[in-house]
């Protein structure tokens, strides 16, 4: 007989399932669930996550097909309606699974982890009538249930087949359980019973000497943690008493926490004109209801952040809540310490290098409405946020607010988004916006506010450029103009800065004899050599083998190293500035918990005169004893096939050089190139973003590239390099049969990396005058199967490699 159910529930899956399925809601949950729920359901004979995005009185398919959703495991829903919507959008736009977008926007500790346990049903009276491997399968059950995978890891080959038919014989069972990967941290508080009094406490005084010590702490001190109790007076004495119901305990939870550093706040004696006309101006929007997006367009220094500020404590006096965006990981301990300092109030940090405990904590502080202040990185943008009235996205133009795994949003753009559904207001901000979000701004979609100046006592660094041709090789990392500035500043004690966007120490080893570079196996690119731990590595896809010591096509042992990384710059600053002084920052010096916080904090105490590091170090940090700037090379990146290569350039050199002067003293950059005469360079040395956005924005028209029209990236990734460029021929004949209006697709070529992670690629750009137009036809394809490729859509694509 079906299953009839009162209501069902329109549940999207955490899986690559773009379909909404439909699960019957039992009797137990059907006065509670709606949308923005998570359920537990079966898919396919496992236990999934799933979110209830729709509840219906009647089921829309055949009721016979209909399971029961398996569990609820939150004790209210885990999205508001607001959030939901947002990650509709999300889906819809940039074309992705609806389940897995929503389970990408909760952070990791939130998530929920499931596991199959196998159990014995009943064991079989003749056991040596089965097979080895299911006597074996049949006596490690005997003893008890076991989790699927210790049973493949003890039997190994043929496990899986053989737990199958035992299944199927009625011999053993499976179930699933789940738990939430980073559960609420709890303690155990110790209260002392109403009914003690001071005569019991001093009866047992003589007996009980702990125990009376314990009930008298509390007296006096009052709820205590319980393993505090235990350290001070023992845990017999406490167990004791709880057996005596004196003392009871009450499970309270704790909050984990990740903050930055405090810094000393900066007495500002006055606003720049530039500043307080910024504040005026969204003080009018937001007094008129006004909400449309506004980009600031301030110089390096100009003072940005205390328009934030200022904007952000008018909406908090509101009761509203705040959201801040950086681009980088590297500028949240910085940021927290501004917030906390000017608002004096507890702010949730959201980013990857946070412990899954420590995110999960700080996204139910906000969700419960604890905090009203949320920073963070990309993925920061779905912060939960109770009653939300500003987002501020900080270096709006940076690449880094892209996602590089599916769904590939751009976290600004998404905020823009997020501001509409929440009627908030949305600052953008940044000294080189990127092209399309300026172009918006002079055409009246975003309103625009210039900050042409920097703060009193602040002015902009001169630039100096070296032409790293005329130099013999062994000044080409260090200039002589770049020693002798750098040894400068450390006599003054005074701090520099070292850019150089590429990490380890060299970018290859090469054998000079035979011309033989190690490359990696599963990518068309040369390994990189990292001095630490002496070992090759691919930057693409983690392959890691240490360094040969001959060459292993000619046994050589001239190696050379080519080419220069973080790792090299700090190894060759050893030669003339003391080792304690350095300090590096890139993706690998910050891998352990912590190492980030700590290496910030020690520079930002003057501890150390010379911080390295790739992009990470370019923007938003703010140290006014930092007076010195060096690219060590500016190319790095000029040459990419990209039509952003030159906006990303510009936008990496204005912005790291914005770092120097940026207190009372003087500052100064030194640009190393072999390209001086390149417009970026020149654009960047001048401090010129508006003469660069012009000669941009030409160069834009005339090729047809954003923001004259949208840009869609299809890639087909295979084990065989024909079938992934077949597949990409395919979609573009199907794509020019729909004859869409304004669509532009160009020829199917291989991507400059044409092999990655193993698989061969290639990749189909389209350019779209109105984007609607095709999201039907990249829906289908999304949803279509071909056999052995890959294919991945990417809206707005900022990476072309």
């Amino acid at each position: 007989m079906t299953n009839k159910f009162k209501k069902y529930a329109k549940v999207a899956v955490d899986a690559p399932i773009f379909d909404i399925l439909t699960y019957g809601i039992p009797e137990e949950y059907s006065d509670i669930l709606s949308a923005g729920w998570r359920v537990m359901v079966d898919l396919r004979r496992r236990l999934a996550t799933g979110f209830v995005i729709d509840v219906i009185p009647e089921p829309d398919i055949n009721p016979k097909f209909i399971k029961p959703i398996s569990d609820v495991p939150d004790e209210e829903p885990i999205l508001t309606e607001n959030l939901l919507k947002l990650c509709k959008f999300v889906s819809d736009y940039y074309i992705a699974p609806l389940g897995e977008t929503i389970a990408g926007a909760l952070p990791l500790g939130i998530g929920i982890g499931t596991k199959q346990i196998v159990f014995l049903v009943q064991r079989p009276e003749h056991i040596e009538d089965y097979s080895e491997i299911q006597q074996k399968i049949i006596l490690l059950l005997a003893q008890n249930s076991l989790p699927m995978k210790k049973i493949v890891q003890k039997i190994g080959r043929g496990a899986m087949s053989n737990i199958r038919k035992l299944e199927r014989m009625g011999i053993i069972g499976r179930k699933y359980e789940y738990r939430v990967q980073s559960p609420p941290k709890t303690v155990n508080i110790a209260h002392i019973s109403q009914d003690v009094n001071d005569e019991i406490i001093e009866k047992m005084e003589s007996k009980a000497p702990n125990q009376s010590a314990i009930l008298r702490y509390l007296k006096q001190n009052g709820p205590t943690i319980a393993t505090q109790l235990r350290k001070l007076f023992g845990s017999g004495a406490v167990s004791s008493l709880y057996q005596k119901k004196y003392i009871y305990f009450e499970v309270r939870e704790i909050l984990r926490s990740s903050a930055g550093w405090l810094t000393s706040q900066k007495n500002i004696k006055r606003l720049t004109d530039s500043q307080r006309r910024a504040i005026e101006q969204i003080s009018r929007a937001l007094e008129s209801g006004d909400n449309k997006p506004i980009l600031i367009h301030g110089i390096t220094g100009s003072g940005k952040t205390l328009v934030y500020l200022e904007i952000a404590k008018a909406i908090r006096k509101l009761g509203r809540g705040v959201l801040v965006l950086v681009p980088e990981v590297a500028l949240t301990p910085q940021m927290w310490g501004v917030l906390h300092n000017y608002f004096d109030e507890d702010v949730a940090v959201l980013h990857s290098y946070l412990s899954p405990g420590e995110r999960s904590d700080a996204w139910r502080k906000l969700r419960q409405g604890k905090v009203q202040i949320a920073l963070g990185a990309r993925s920061a943008v779905f912060a939960p946020v109770k009653n939300l009235g500003l987002i501020i996205v900080d270096e709006e133009h940076d690449g880094s607010y892209k996602q590089g795994r599916a769904p590939f949003y751009n976290a600004r753009d998404v905020a823009v988004v997020r501001g509409k559904y929440e009627n908030a207001l949305v600052i953008l901000g940044s000294a080189t916006p990127a092209v399309e979000t300026y172009f918006n701004a002079v055409n009246g979609k975003y309103r625009l506010i210039e900050m042409p100046e920097r703060v009193p006592g602040a002015k902009l660094p001169d630039v100096e450029l070296v032409d790293l041709r005329k130099l013999r090789p062994n000044e080409r990392v260090f200039s002589p103009m770049a020693k002798s500035a750098i040894l400068e500043r450390i006599a003054k004690g005074e701090q520099s800065i070292l850019l150089l966007n590429r990490r380890g120490f060299s970018t290859s080893l090469i054998c000079p004899d035979c011309g033989y570079v190690p490359k990696c196996p599963n990518c068309d690119v040369s390994l990189t050599y990292h001095r630490v731990g002496d070992e090759l590595r691919c930057h693409w896809c983690d392959y890691k083998t240490p360094a040969p010591d001959v060459c292993p096509n000619c046994g050589s042992e001239n190696f050379k190293y080519r080419g220069k990384g973080t790792q090299k710059i700090e190894i060759q600053l050893y030669d003339f500035v003391e080792p304690e002084r350095v300090l590096r920052i890139d993706s690998d010096a910050i891998e352990r918990k912590g190492s980030l916080n700590r290496i910030l904090e020690k520079f930002a105490s003057k501890r150390g005169s010379v911080l390295v590091g790739t992009q990470m170090v370019a923007k938003g940090h703010d140290y006014p004893n930092v007076t010195l700037v060096v690219v060590i090379d500016a190319d790095v990146g000029m040459a990419m096939p990209d039509f952003r290569a030159g906006e990303k350039t510009f936008q990496l050199l204005s912005q790291v050089a914005g770092r120097a002067g940026r207190g009372e003293r003087h500052g100064r950059v030194i640009i190393q190139t072999r390209h001086p005469d390149k417009p970026a360079v020149q654009f960047a040395v001048k401090n010129a973003y508006k003469e660069f956005f012009a000669h941009s924005i030409a160069r834009r028209q005339e090729l047809d590239y954003p923001p004259f029209s949208r840009l869609i990236r299809i890639v087909a990734k295979s084990q065989n390099s024909q079938l992934a460029e077949n597949t990409l021929r395919k979609i573009l004949r199907e794509l020019l049969k729909e004859k869409l209006s304004g669509i532009f697709p160009l020829s199917p070529t291989e991507p400059p990396i044409a092999k990655l992670k193993g698989e061969y690629r290639w990749h189909l750009l389209i350019k779209a005058k109105d984007i609607r137009n095709i999201l039907p036809f990249l829906r289908r394809v999304a949803r279509a199967k071909f056999k052995n490729v890959k294919v991945r859509i990417d809206i707005d694509p900022y990476d072309m490699m």
